[in-house]
């Protein structure tokens, strides 16, 4: 782990929780900001830092300061308008009489000293299946871009040039993430939860448990960010006396995440100034989840890497035979053969403008992708050792943090 990367982290800490930071943690203030940028954590770190700029204590150009605040302004302004635009869509929703739940994302910026920094490009809503086409016409009548949800999906994308990302989801998590990654053993039992802003969020316990598997999800199918990381342990800090303790450790220790929640919380008390008793701070996986969170960014590595290794990994827990995985890949796979290979009319047309202007040259076009797959899978073998190197680094990584043998 490089030294701007330690000082990003102890910034990040001071910006999340409102702490003034030790001017030497300032050091190097433009390479922090190249590792801050890559996580997506830059405006809660200048928060951190913009005081002392102010004050002289940390030096920067003029004219760069000047640079820096219009970014930050912009950012948080573009933010701010993003999430209320959302947030009004779900209260459409909700007088439409739809049961729908936001997750994560604006519910945990609120834990944040200034909530408003802690930037987000997207947001999710949970919602009752038999609710889905009557939601997606009110997105689409409200100036969405609704696209289509495949038989295996848990969630679909819409967009907006205000709102943004917003993502529908029908369930909490994908079939391979509730199977081979959650062993098929959590459950959301709670009531939702209404906030002050009378939206909906997941109840105390039920909330706990997704933003863990959301991050332990992410962590195997492409990397953590130092972002995900504070929103758990922020959560963690709100809500410590009405968390069920007990229940959370048990189907941790069970699904044998147990030492990475520790190292989670051990990343919280060496660097970002959080205390927990039970964290983690060395061996064990430790330093090398901070190598990992490090080189992969906020969501972690390439394609072509992720996939691979989300393969491995769920082979090996599962412990099915490679013609049994196999089997469920190309059937069930969240990024399934048929799906991959042969996508819809409406996912072609983004692909191909041809079969925009000509819906009948759809099996045209499917050739043309299998082409392209095929030529893109001989660039991909070529880059095979490297690959392959990322995936056995990450792969002792899961062993020593104890989830898979």
């Amino acid at each position: 782990m490089t030294q701007a990367f330690e000082n990003m982290l102890r910034l990040f800490g001071c910006g999340a929780l409102g702490k003034e930071p030790e001017t030497e943690y300032c050091e190097e203030l433009s390479q922090i900001r190249n590792k801050a940028l890559k996580q997506e954590v830059w405006d809660v770190v200048y928060a951190a830092v913009r005081g002392k700029i102010e004050k002289g204590e940390v030096a920067v150009p003029e004219d760069v300061f000047m640079q820096l605040e219009k970014i930050f302004m912009a950012n948080v302004a573009t933010n701010m308008r993003r999430v209320e635009f959302n947030l009004s869509t779900v209260k459409k929703l909700m007088e439409e009489g739809i049961r729908c739940c936001v997750l994560k994302g604006v519910t945990v910026a609120a834990l944040y000293a200034v909530p408003e920094t802690r930037i987000s490009s997207d947001m999710d809503i949970l919602i009752d299946e038999k609710d889905e086409e009557k939601v997606c016409e009110i997105l689409k009548t409200s100036g969405y871009t609704v696209e289509e949800r495949a038989k295996y999906d848990h969630h679909r994308k819409t967009h907006h040039k205000i709102g943004g990302l917003f993502e529908v989801h029908v369930k909490l998590h994908s079939e391979g993430t509730r199977e081979h990654i959650l062993d098929g053993k959590v459950e959301y039992t709670e009531d939702y939860a209404l906030n002050e802003n009378g939206i909906y969020t997941m109840s105390v316990n039920d909330g706990l448990i997704y933003l863990s598997a959301h991050l332990i999800k992410h962590l195997i199918n492409d990397g953590i960010g130092i972002r995900q990381v504070m929103d758990l342990l922020l959560y963690m800090k709100k809500y410590d006396n009405e968390i069920d303790w007990d229940r959370y450790n048990e189907l941790m220790k069970e699904l044998r995440y147990d030492k990475l929640i520790a190292a989670v919380k051990g990343i919280g008390v060496k660097y970002l100034g959080m205390e927990f008793e039970d964290a983690m701070t060395e061996g064990d996986g430790f330093c090398e989840l901070l190598e990992d969170m490090e080189c992969g960014g906020l969501f972690g590595m390439s394609d072509a890497e992720n996939s691979q290794f989300f393969n491995l990994y769920t082979k090996r827990r599962s412990g099915n035979n490679a013609l049994e995985h196999s089997i469920y890949r190309i059937i069930k796979g969240e990024n399934n053969a048929f799906r991959m290979i042969l996508p819809s009319l409406k996912g072609m047309k983004k692909r191909f403008s041809y079969v925009e202007k000509c819906p009948a040259l759809l099996p045209v076009a499917w050739i043309h992708r299998i082409i392209k797959l095929s030529l893109q899978q001989l660039g991909m073998l070529k880059q095979k050792e490297g690959v392959s190197s990322i995936n056995n680094r990450k792969m002792k990584m899961i062993e020593k943090l104890g989830m898979i043998d």
